[in-house]
């Protein structure tokens, strides 16, 4: 039995408790827990654990969002499971986490520059210590490690932004983070999130049914935003292959509105609707053939983008031993092709 207790000796509701036995050793792949080893506290704080067994446990305290951290600890130190000791007759515990009291406000001006009322306002805390397991654990060819509530080794990050990147795909900390309930501008065009975690937030405003926005990204706590709206923009992409239109095929657009879409079209056009400003690498594939290129977005409502199938083609060739010259049969080949966009990638088995 135990007490949650934030950094003010004030009772803590709302959170659960999460109590695992302590594991020699640590699995590869490791979430470990459920929804069944979670102890929710009542309307004093006070939570009661039963049938434990004798030995060593580590106990996080979670809310909606995640761990919670401990009071007085900074770091990654106040992001570990705290080790305790079960005696055959039980125990008391006080557990003193830090309560989160960070504030992000500012306002919201629209396209015209005026402020705006009943826009909604998100907020996503960026999950570096995740992904950067993820990144650090891929490279090395291992499998990342991990809990149910999204913790995971500290890693070092090539930037703010982006810091795993496999193939094509790339992962913003942002869009794994943690989200803040929106919130809606008052008739000042203000807005306010409170009780927010340590960390750095992008802040994001849509209006007129998404066709208007304004983001803010790498967002510390206590800043105040003036949040300006810009109109949205369209890319039209015509594929074709021999002058002829290119019906159906794959695109995707990695830039400040990243997206994929399965295109199906008998004129070998597609629009990409509600795109941010900013540069875009697009990428399109069928069976029969690539191409790549670069687009430059900008303020007005639609931009084109026109591309040219190369066809694929194939390589013949014949591994013998550098000794004896004989050809060698039942190997993999792996062949990586690179141009200045992307990358092609093939497999075959040879026969000999």
């Amino acid at each position: 039995r135990g007490k949650v207790i934030d950094q003010d000796g004030k009772a803590v509701l709302a959170v659960r408790v999460q109590i695992n036995k302590k594991q020699k050793k640590r699995s590869p792949m490791s979430f470990a827990g459920g929804r069944d080893n979670r102890f929710p506290v009542n309307t004093e704080g006070e939570f009661l654990i039963r049938g434990l067994e004798e030995g060593d446990y580590q106990v996080k305290v979670l809310d909606s969002r995640g761990m919670l951290p401990w009071a007085g600890l900074t770091g990654e130190e106040g992001h570990q499971a705290r080790e305790l000791h079960i005696g055959d007759s039980g125990g008391s515990e006080t557990l003193t986490i830090e309560r989160p009291t960070g504030v992000i406000s500012g306002v919201v001006l629209g396209v015209d520059g005026a402020p705006t009322e009943d826009v909604w306002v998100s907020a996503s805390r960026a999950n570096e210590r995740f992904l950067s397991a993820m990144r650090k654990a891929t490279k090395e060819g291992k499998q990342p490690t991990g809990d149910e509530d999204g913790e995971g080794e500290e890693g070092e990050t090539e930037d703010n932004e982006t810091i795993f990147e496999e193939g094509s795909e790339t992962f913003d900390v942002y869009a794994y983070g943690e989200q803040e309930d929106p919130v809606l501008t008052d008739e000042s065009g203000r807005f306010r999130f409170e009780h927010m975690r340590a960390g750095k937030y992008q802040i994001t405003a849509n209006a007129q049914a998404g066709n208007a926005r304004a983001k803010k990204k790498h967002v510390n706590i206590g800043a105040t935003l003036r949040l300006q709206l810009t109109e949205m923009t369209s890319l039209r992409l015509v594929v074709t292959q021999g002058s002829q239109p290119v019906t159906t095929y794959n695109a995707s657009l990695r830039g400040p509105s990243p997206a994929t879409k399965g295109v199906s079209s008998e004129t070998g056009e597609y629009v990409f609707a509600r795109l941010e400003a900013g540069s875009y690498k697009v990428s399109v594939s069928t069976e029969g053939g690539s191409a790549n290129g670069e687009v430059e977005v900008g303020s007005a409502p639609e931009v084109s983008l026109a591309l040219a199938l190369k066809p694929r083609c194939a390589v013949r060739g014949k591994v013998v031993d550098v000794h004896t010259r004989q050809p060698v049969a039942g190997l993999l080949i792996w062949g990586n092709g690179f141009d200045a966009e992307a990358s092609q990638r093939g497999m075959d088995m040879m026969s000999g």
